[in-house]
């Protein structure tokens, strides 16, 4: 409060006013006011946002914190709380005394999978504490932008990225593979290129290219394209993403300039091209090199590609010989009929036993991966000779002989030598010892003349306790002209199969290989009966299998049904309680060893 006054010393004389107070009591304290808005009154965001702050700034002027309530208005909002969006309604703010200071509240937006319409929240400030003025921006809008809308399927679906020489025209094609055209105004491109487009309508099965220089594109190749604003497609392989106005991705390609992808597109005139567009081009299989001459020559080198037009990828001759295991080309069904006939095939495996057909052609098994096939062949396949324990690659088809799975070869590649697995031990045929290297054990000629060393070969039964099995015996292998081995004794050889007729379920052999594979048991004579001298209990068993012998034992051997030995107790007590708990459950055969020969007998585990 005072008097006015005023010292101007030039003309005019329109300035230096003044206030001159009467005295102290003219200097009054003015009383502030405290004041909160909105820091804006609007915010858009596209509905995969996530999270969005709303900022709310107080004028606090007090020497007392201050609140106000941020309260959701449901009435005005077009979005609805917990499905669209999630917020706790109403807020309250506190703010610090004595200062200018910006707090915020913060909603998740839904990212639902409904097609809608844009949708708004509404918030308002209230409630605000006593002295404390809402001032003029008390509303805050939020528009959400629905991305469900139907993006049309626009394709990445040639990249032309490393021409010879210095990369002069470079080009992206894209592809309109929906069934209606496309406005593409504000869709642009986030990695790969930069570029933003005008007003361009593609119409539905229609192509558009882009390109580093447009004038240089429609000199060498007659296409109309557009040109990219700035930067280039890296010859060592990027993301290419394409986005709408909405920022939703539209389509996104990754290529390389090797690995999956074909080096002949890394400067050597070849484009990439999408075989078919309706395939997943983010799956370098489905790519390939334009096989469309261009008619133009860079650096030399003959350009091929199709920009603007349809896609026409180079097709490499198929594989009549696809590498496959040995295991998947021999499953067979229930008739014992492979479900690989007639396939070509390339399989890997190692040479077991000797040639059958020890003349012109061959017959063999060849085992890869703990499975077995027998290799066959009228005539001899180029210089290879059977070499038990070569590793081998062969090239044929899948054929059967009378149940026995076989690859009739085309090519035969010796690539090294391994050890052979020892065989396994089987105590029943089935198809389980098809082309498998198996052992017999302790087992003995039901007829000695069968042995007659006559033929092409000659098969001989042979029997343990319980059951009787085909032997093959081979004219090439050396057996066959030596004497029938007597008593008891081991056989090692080749699972065979002859059974010419449907279900090819039966007709199981073995073949020896040489006169090593026949292993005479010393003082193993053909026992009685011991049934009645040796107890056995409880049969079946979950725990302990007890035996009770009025003989004395050698040994007790305990083997499952694919003959493998899972116990073996040496110098056994004439009462012995045999701990078979840990077995699987199943059949078991436990043999007796004596000094006068064996006897077996079937326990179940249970």
């Amino acid at each position: 409060i005072g008097l006015g006054g005023q010292f101007d010393n030039s003309n005019p004389y329109s300035g230096g006013y003044q206030i001159f107070p009467r005295d102290s009591f003219d200097i009054v304290t003015a009383a502030l006011s405290t004041t909160v808005d909105f820091v804006n009154s609007t915010t858009t965001i596209n509905e995969n946002a996530g999270t969005i702050t709303v900022d709310v700034l107080m004028v606090n002027t007090t020497m007392m914190t201050q609140t106000v309530d941020v309260v959701l208005d449901a009435t005005n909002s077009t979005a609805t709380n917990s499905s669209d969006f999630s917020y706790t309604s109403p807020s309250t703010l506190t703010f610090p005394a004595n200062s200018a200071t910006t707090l915020s509240v913060t909603i998740s937006i839904t990212d639902d999978m409904m097609m809608e319409s844009n949708e708004t929240i509404v918030l308002n400030l209230m409630n605000a504490a006593a002295g404390v003025t809402i001032g003029a921006t008390a509303t805050h809008t939020i528009t959400i932008n629905d991305n469900d809308a139907t993006i049309p399927n626009i394709v990445i679906n040639e990249i032309h990225y490393n021409q010879p020489g210095l990369d002069s025209l470079e080009y992206l094609e894209l592809y309109n593979n929906s069934g209606s055209a496309a406005n593409l105004q504000g869709w642009y491109f986030t990695q790969g290129v930069d570029y933003t487009f005008p007003a361009i309508t593609l119409a539905a099965g229609d192509y558009l290219v882009l390109t580093n220089d447009s004038t240089a594109m429609q000199n060498a190749y007659g296409v109309t394209a557009y040109q990219w604003t700035s930067g280039s497609l890296s010859n060592g392989g990027e993301d290419i993403v394409l986005r709408s106005t909405s920022d939703i991705e539209v389509d996104s390609v990754i290529y390389d300039d090797g690995g999956a992808w074909s080096t002949l597109a890394d400067g050597f005139g070849y484009g990439l091209e999408l075989c078919d567009p309706n395939t997943d081009n983010l799956d370098p299989a489905n790519w390939n090199i334009g096989a469309t001459a261009l008619n133009v020559t860079i650096s030399g080198t003959p350009m091929f590609g199709t920009p603007g037009t349809a896609n026409v990828c180079f097709v490499p001759a198929a594989n009549p010989y696809p590498l496959r295991s040995v295991a998947e080309m021999t499953v067979t069904d229930a008739n014992g009929v492979a479900d690989s006939l007639n396939q070509g095939c390339e399989l890997r495996g190692v040479v077991y036993g000797i040639d059958y057909d020890g003349d012109a052609g061959m017959s063999f098994t060849m085992i890869g991966a703990g499975h077995g096939i027998n290799v066959f062949n009228f005539n001899d396949v180029g210089s290879f000779f059977v070499n038990e324990g070569d590793s081998i690659h062969v090239k044929g088809v899948i054929a059967q002989y009378n149940g026995l799975l076989e690859i009739i070869p085309d090519s035969i590649e010796t690539v090294g030598t391994e050890t052979i697995n020892a065989p396994t031990i089987v105590t029943m045929f089935d198809e389980s010892i098809e082309s498998q290297f198996i052992k017999l054990e302790t087992v003995t000629l039901v007829d000695a003349t069968q042995w007659t060393g006559a033929g092409s070969g000659f098969n001989v039964d042979v029997r343990n306790t319980t059951d009787t099995f085909t032997v093959r015996i081979d004219n090439d292998c050396d057996l066959f002209l030596e004497p029938a081995p007597s008593g008891w004794f081991n056989v090692t050889g080749l699972g065979g199969q002859f059974d010419n007729s449907s279900p090819y379920t039966s007709g199981y052999q073995l073949f020896p290989r040489n006169q090593g594979d026949i292993e005479l048991l010393i003082n193993t004579n053909e026992p009685q009966n011991l049934s009645g001298q040796i107890k056995l209990f409880p049969n079946p068993t979950s725990g302990f299998l007890n035996i009770v012998s009025e003989v004395n034992l050698t040994a007790v051997r305990i083997t499952n049904v694919l003959g493998q030995e899972v116990m073996n107790i040496n110098q056994p007590n004439a009462q012995t309680a045999l701990d078979v708990s840990r077995l699987t459950n199943g059949v078991y055969v436990i043999t007796f060893m004596t000094e006068a020969g064996i006897w077996s007998e079937q326990f179940v585990k249970n």
